[in-house]
């Protein structure tokens, strides 16, 4: 089972896609991956300023390996073909 932060249950996170999407990756993935919920990032452009947003669902694994990434892929895949 994958990690979810910050730590909370699934069930608490508001927005319904958001809160399916989490709880399947956190069931379905093994323990090396870690879900954040609600990232806040900041990036900049091309033009030198600084941009921020926020990842609804984001997915880090702790292990570099070709599995993982072909697996969150194909567990998304599922919830939008299924949704």
């Amino acid at each position: 089972m994958a990690k979810l932060f910050p730590a909370l249950d699934p069930a608490e996170i508001n927005n319904p896609g958001e809160r399916t999407v989490a709880r399947a990756l956190v069931e379905r993935l093994p323990n090396r991956v870690e879900v954040f919920h609600g990232f806040n990032w900041l990036s900049r452009t091309r033009a030198g300023t600084i941009m921020e947003g926020e990842s609804a669902v984001s997915v880090q694994s702790s292990r570099t390996d070709v599995e993982s990434g072909p697996s969150v892929y194909r567990l998304l895949r599922f919830l939008v073909v299924s949704a």
